[in-house]
């Protein structure tokens, strides 16, 4: 079980660290609306800490909601035990690796910001129970002029949910596609 977690953790190391998440020459997928949210029961199922960076993020703050996003896959990183020196090095070239992250991620989503416009509101697409304690939210989140998709992995600990892994494109079907 151990082994599997740090597995899922590099795994979520690797989707973040994927600049190719986004291809920034496609054009934008539709119009935006000016509705928040579609349906408040759908938003219910979506975990605190991706409700958390969504709000950062349709507020204009696109590093804040990086790194609230982010604070979430490194907690669950921080809450993997740690028994061997070899588990503890790799625990810290994880969270050095996602760290290092941080301002990509950002970067990425500022110029999709620049292309697309303010950010007006997101809609769930689809959320996607793996049983009880895991679930994949697929969004729409919609701008001035178009919209961008959001794939977030959540885990539920003994300490609340924590994103597993997260990403976005242009394209809907790379998201839902995506696994």
């Amino acid at each position: 079980m151990r082994g599997h977690l740090i597995t899922t953790a590099l795994a979520a190391i690797i989707i973040l660290a994927n600049p190719t998440a986004v291809v920034l020459s496609q054009l934008p997928i539709s119009p935006a609306s000016n509705s928040s949210i579609t349906n408040v029961q759908e938003v219910a199922k979506i975990p605190a800490p991706v409700i958390e960076g969504l709000e950062l993020y349709q507020a204009g703050d696109i590093e804040g909601a990086v790194n609230k996003w982010t604070d979430s896959v490194l907690a669950l990183i921080n809450d993997l035990p740690t028994i061997t020196e070899e588990d503890t090095q790799k625990k810290e070239t994880i969270i050095t690796l996602l760290n290092k992250s941080r301002p990509m991620l950002s970067g990425m989503l500022g110029v999709l910001i620049q292309d697309y416009g303010k950010c007006k509101g997101y809609s769930v697409i689809k959320s996607v129970p793996h049983g009880k304690n895991a679930q994949s939210t697929y969004l729409e989140i919609k701008h001035e002029n178009g919209s961008i998709f959001m794939k977030f992995v959540t885990l539920k600990t003994d300490n609340g949910w924590r994103i597993n892994q997260y990403n976005f494109s242009q394209n809907r079907e790379d998201i839902l596609k995506s696994n």
